[in-house]
């Protein structure tokens, strides 16, 4: 089983903002793969540059959105994992990114 499987059959969009084709989802991912996830560093030391590799990633794939629901989820869940297990770091707490720190996080990327 893999993600090209199970990803949307259908365009959609979010508060008039119209997600990429699903007809262009594979390539979607595949340029995604080759240019964010082959190029994160094995290990990261430093806890910013860790928040901007991860913001980016994060970012990237819910702009692709290629399921139809538990894109954010999935999404959070990813990052968590590349900070921990490549970087070294805590998970992130993205309760804590609320009212006008969810900007700060976005601008970060």
């Amino acid at each position: 089983m893999t993600l090209l499987t199970h990803m949307r059959q259908v365009n959609i969009s979010k508060g008039g903002f119209l997600f990429p084709a699903a007809q262009y989802l594979s390539t979607a991912i595949q340029n995604y793969e080759e240019e964010f996830l082959i190029t994160i560093p094995t290990k990261v030391t430093d806890e910013e540059r860790s928040i901007r590799i991860t913001a980016m990633i994060h970012a990237e794939f819910l702009f692709i959105h290629p399921f139809r629901e538990g894109n954010g989820r999935t999404a959070r869940l990813f990052v968590n994992l590349i900070a921990a297990l490549k970087h070294g770091f805590e998970s992130f707490h993205f309760n804590r990114i609320i009212g006008h720190r969810a900007g700060e996080y976005i601008v970060s990327v």
